[in-house]
């Protein structure tokens, strides 16, 4: 193995002594990007991607995420599908959400009071058991401002940050935010044709 490193070296030494300043520099910085495309860039697009999964995994879905099929309003069977998973030895915890899409206007009172338009803008909404995804993925660690809703509370709701004007930090897409969001103030939403008022408490 010496012998194999010394011919090596030997061989190596030569052949840079015997090359110009600008080989030199063209070798050292070919084996410089080869260096980082070996470490540094597999490094990152693999590191990136797993991240992402990880995060999506912790905050999002969990480990099994079970949707409707493309075409279809709801999952079919909800009811067996839950009551496996509430006797699962395998099972650690699972939340069943209630997704859909929701008009949400705030501001309305002033608006009525002066004529001037209230700021509205569609949104994806989710109806959740507050306990039962707090034990999935603990949402409650990302209010900023107020608290999560409790089992029981009806009229509730927590809006999201990046739909609030106040909170944005800015607003690429171009869409409306909703102004004067207060806590413990309402919002108008309107679900499948029904116009509810829900007070925020987060």
């Amino acid at each position: 193995m010496w012998h194999t490193l010394s011919l090596g070296y030997y061989l190596a030494s030569r052949s840079i002594k015997r090359t110009g300043l600008v080989s030199k520099v063209f070798i050292m910085f070919v084996m410089m990007l080869t260096f980082l495309n070996l470490l540094v860039v597999r490094g990152v697009l693999v590191g990136i991607p797993d991240s992402s999964m990880v995060n999506a995994r912790a905050d999002d879905t969990g480990d099994v995420f079970i949707s409707r099929l493309d075409g279809d309003l709801e999952i079919d069977k909800t009811y067996e599908i839950t009551e496996y998973l509430k006797q699962s030895p395998y099972v650690e915890a699972y939340s069943v959400r209630y997704q859909g899409s929701a008009q949400i206007e705030s501001d309305y009172g002033r608006s009525k009071k002066d004529g001037s338009n209230a700021s509205r803008r569609s949104a994806s909404v989710l109806g959740v058991d507050p306990d039962a995804e707090e034990a999935v993925t603990s949402p409650s660690r990302f209010i900023v401002e107020g608290r999560m809703i409790m089992r029981g509370e009806v009229g509730s709701v927590v809006i999201g940050k990046g739909l609030i004007d106040d909170d944005a930090a800015a607003n690429f897409t171009g869409e409306d935010l909703l102004q004067n969001v207060v806590l413990d103030e309402g919002v108008l939403m309107t679900i499948n044709g029904t116009t509810k008022e829900y007070r925020v408490v987060g």
